[in-house]
């Protein structure tokens, strides 16, 4: 009880705080849906949003297709407890934390291209080195294991708000809160849709990834099997750099894109059409699989 009342005390503090203190504008002329409906339609049709789009949909769609291994590992093999996990956790959000300081502070004029890239690169390659220790037994340890994850929060914080700049420098005025829900939803659907096809491709790998009675049993068999899953994981992952390709590489770069790159209705409904799909797969392959 006392544990959730520490939880809870800080949200309901909140509550007063946004009341008096969050600045609250009253709009006399709000726009009209079919106003608003317009402007979405313009914001899709340019060829520069267009390729965001890609970027925010397809980076997460290749780079989250991960082998369900990974919780049995962390239980299983690794041994990872509840109580550590949790402490853990906290430590990472801290981590992260300092890790949005940094890019504050000194990367703010970085190439988001180079930045996302080496940040991937780093991830995975410590990723890499616990992983395949814990898989082929050379040290089962909790705390190493769950070290790596901090390891991993500096680099993946720099990863996540540079690739959030972009959101920003192409909104407009009066379109901010469109434009960050158009980019936010794409991007946050690439990651069911990378799910669905993860469920399929590692259903092919026998023995079972997702039976806990091989992780117990622990073959030598079975531990390539899952050293291989792996590697497709990993795979994804470098892949997904391609699209960089659609990424600018700083604020002046969008705007040069924003300005003189050229509109078309075929962008606006290309985007429809793939979301749409994207959509409508992911719900069906992920109902199916519950």
């Amino acid at each position: 009880v006392d544990m959730y009342t520490m939880l809870a005390v800080p949200s309901l503090i909140m509550v007063p705080v946004s009341w008096l203190y969050a600045p609250d504008v009253i709009v006399t002329d709000p726009p009209t849906l079919a106003s608003y409906r317009t402007q979405c339609w313009c914001l899709l049709r340019s060829k520069a949003f267009f390729y965001i789009v890609i970027y925010q949909f397809f980076e997460p769609f290749v780079g989250r297709i991960s082998t369900p291994a990974t919780v049995y590992v962390k239980q299983e093999w690794a041994g990872v407890t509840h109580l550590n996990n949790s402490m853990f956790t906290v430590a990472s959000l801290l981590l992260f934390s300092l890790g949005l300081y940094i890019v504050r502070r000194y990367y703010l004029n970085a190439s988001w291209v180079k930045t996302i890239a080496y940040t991937t690169v780093a991830l995975n390659l410590t990723d890499m080195v616990a992983s395949f220790i814990t898989i082929y037994d050379v040290w089962r340890n909790q705390y190493f294991y769950m070290g790596e994850t901090l390891v991993d929060e500096l680099p993946s914080a720099m990863n996540f708000v540079v690739s959030t700049f972009v959101i920003v420098e192409m909104a407009d005025d009066g379109n901010e809160g469109m434009t960050y829900g158009l980019l936010t939803t794409v991007s946050n659907l690439g990651t069911p849709f990378s799910r669905a096809i993860s469920n399929q491709l590692f259903s092919a790998f026998t023995p079972d990834l997702s039976d806990s009675s091989n992780y117990i049993q622990d073959s030598r068999r079975f531990r390539h099997t899952v050293a291989i899953s792996y590697g497709v994981s990993y795979a994804c992952a470098f892949a997904s750099l391609v699209f960089l390709a659609f990424l600018p590489h700083q604020k002046h770069d969008t705007q040069i894109r924003k300005h003189n790159w050229p509109r078309s209705n075929a962008y606006a409904v290309s985007t429809v059409v793939m979301v749409g799909i994207a959509l409508v797969y992911s719900c069906i392959a992920n109902f199916m699989t519950m």
